[in-house]
């Protein structure tokens, strides 16, 4: 990330990071029922601290949005609020997710021509850039976006998830 230190400032660091998140993936998936006007979010996040492995996975139901677009937006953005809570601190972080068009507007590729869906992309920017971390953002298949999916899926018929496991 552009820094440099001698081995003694490097070994005081690596023992102050040591027992924080690293080699952090978030997953994220959006779905809304068009009769019932419900939307259901879903965010994995695998990473690991201290040398182990741990897996955080939650879901919503959401009401006040309105279209299956608009629930991907609001998936992230929820990840990204559950990093907030794991205490991340400025490093690489890989976003995963099968909305390719949301992807590449936040990379900057495609323009965003809606509005309600450009506030939630100044929603999700302003908070990966308050915690500081770098994103990368990988386009994936539905297929291997299952776990959130099924997550997404579940919070539509008010299944709500919340769990913490280490691995």
């Amino acid at each position: 990330m552009g820094n440099e230190w001698t081995k003694k400032e490097f070994l005081k660091l690596k023992n102050i990071t040591e027992n924080e998140p690293e080699n952090i993936m978030i997953y994220f998936d959006g779905g809304f029922d068009l009769q019932t006007r419900l939307s259901g979010i879903g965010m994995v996040i695998y990473y690991d601290k201290g040398g182990k492995s741990y897996r955080l996975r939650a879901n919503d139901q959401l009401t006040e949005l309105e279209s299956n677009n608009e629930a991907e937006y609001a998936a992230l953005y929820n990840a990204v609020v559950l990093l907030e809570g794991l205490n991340i601190k400025p490093i690489p972080c890989t976003i995963r997710g099968d909305s390719h068009g949301l992807l590449k507007q936040l990379t900057g590729e495609w323009p965003c021509l809606e509005q309600n869906l450009n506030r939630w992309l100044d929603r999700i920017e302003e908070k990966i850039n308050k915690l500081g971390i770098k994103p990368l953002y990988e386009p994936i298949t539905r297929k291997q976006n299952k776990e959130a999916d099924q997550l997404a899926s579940q919070a539509l018929k008010n299944i709500l998830v919340n769990s913490h496991i280490e691995l």
